[in-house]
C-alpha cells in the first residue's frame, strides 16, 4: 500500500510467495499454451510492456494461468466471485445499449 503496509497478512503472503513462485519451465509452458498472451485479454507481455502474474484460485491455491496486470488485479477487486462479474457484465450491457 502507499503507506508501506500490505493489505494481506505474513502468512497469506507466505503462502501467495509459495503458490505463484513457480519454476521457469512451468511458466514457459503455461505461456506457450496460452499462445504467449494473457489467458483473459490476450495481450501479449510486449504490448503490456511486463510479465504476466501467476494467476491462483485462493480457495484450492492451484494455479489458473499467467494474466496481465489489470485483468489479475480486475479479479482480485471482483474477489473472484462469479456473480459479480456477471453483474458487471450485465451492467456495461445495459448502459451500453443506452449510450
Amino acid at each position: 500500500m502507499p503507506d508501506g503496509h500490505y493489505d494481506i497478512c505474513r502468512d497469506c503472503r507466505t503462502r501467495h510467495r509459495l503458490i505463484t513462485n513457480i519454476s521457469t519451465d512451468t511458466y514457459q509452458k503455461l505461456l506457450q499454451a496460452q499462445g504467449y498472451a494473457c489467458a483473459i485479454c490476450g495481450i501479449t507481455a510486449e504490448e503490456s510492456q511486463q510479465s504476466f502474474n501467476v494467476d491462483h484460485n485462493h480457495q484450492t491455491h492451484q494455479v489458473r494461468g499467467l494474466l496481465c496486470l489489470r485483468c489479475n488485479v480486475g479479479l482480485g477487486y471482483f474477489k473472484d466471485d462469479t456473480t459479480r462479474l456477471s453483474l458487471a457484465i450485465e451492467y456495461l450491457m445495459r448502459t451500453d445499449a443506452t449510450a
